[in-house]
């Protein structure tokens, strides 16, 4: 009786495992996904604003708003 307590059932050993191994490659893949998402918005949100504020730049040089007080 103690004999079958100590036996390993390989096949079932390695269903487990495999379950397990693919349950963390698909929580990584999803993080990593996720931050690649979050990395991309931000960058698109830095150009958007940086078009921006050419965009208020070259408006103020077109009409000729110059700050300086050298004249």
């Amino acid at each position: 009786m103690r004999w079958r307590l100590l036996k390993l059932d390989i096949p079932y050993l390695v269903g487990e495992l495999f379950i397990v191994i693919l349950g963390v490659s698909i929580a990584l893949a999803a993080d990593q996904w996720r931050q690649s998402r979050n990395s991309n918005d931000l960058a698109n949100q830095y150009v958007s604003r940086l078009i921006q504020d050419l965009d208020v730049d070259i408006n103020r040089w077109g009409r000729g708003s110059r700050t300086d007080n050298y004249r």
